[in-house]
């Protein structure tokens, strides 16, 4: 097989410019009050989904950060996750063995249902979709978590932004903030 090699160079350059000018066009902007949650409520589906009600549809992409408050729970919440992760029916986040001082727990995006992702982070959904599965493997412990929100916002005339435009700002607040779990995004 021949590919013409400087017309895919020429294409991935075409590809990047566009992408620059998307996210030229971009905001980044808080959406709602941060959220506290106890673990209490995430280790019950009626008190969650009262909790969860305070949060408003968000009409566009959103980027969350979730923060462990308690840090001396820290240790305690890594060494139960660490006990536990290796149950083969549950598909956990991944931990970032190299952090280890950090109140960032997860830094991820939804560009479709973002209250569905926030149950799955909590243990309340599918074990096959890989997210936190707090209440899975919490033991019940007592500690709080907030969750910080930013819509992203396209200033464009048609006001769509793309997977790959989130995906890229949700790299750069991970790289920024170095959560003790998930992965880089899909870059």
């Amino acid at each position: 097989m021949i590919i013409n090699t400087q017309q895919i160079i020429g294409n991935a350059k075409n590809s990047i410019g566009d992408l620059l000018d998307k996210i030229s066009s971009i905001d980044l902007k808080p959406f709602g009050e941060i959220i506290v949650f106890n673990s209490s409520e995430f280790n019950n589906i009626e008190a969650f989904r009262k909790s969860i009600s305070k949060i408003k549809k968000p009409q566009h992409p959103i980027v969350y950060i979730i923060k462990i408050i308690n840090p001396t729970k820290r240790q305690e919440l890594l060494k139960l996750f660490d006990r536990f992760h290796n149950n083969e029916k549950i598909c956990f986040s991944r931990r970032n063995r190299n952090i280890t001082d950090n109140d960032i727990l997860y830094v991820g995006s939804s560009t479709t249902d973002f209250n569905m992702r926030i149950r799955n982070h909590f243990g309340l959904q599918s074990p096959s979709v890989y997210s936190l599965h707090l209440s899975r493997w919490d033991n019940k412990l007592d500690y709080d978590i907030s969750l910080h929100l930013y819509e992203v916002i396209s200033k464009s005339s048609n006001g769509r932004v793309e997977r790959p435009i989130v995906e890229i700002i949700e790299q750069q607040i991970w790289d920024t903030l170095n959560p003790l779990f998930g992965k880089k995004s899909g870059l």
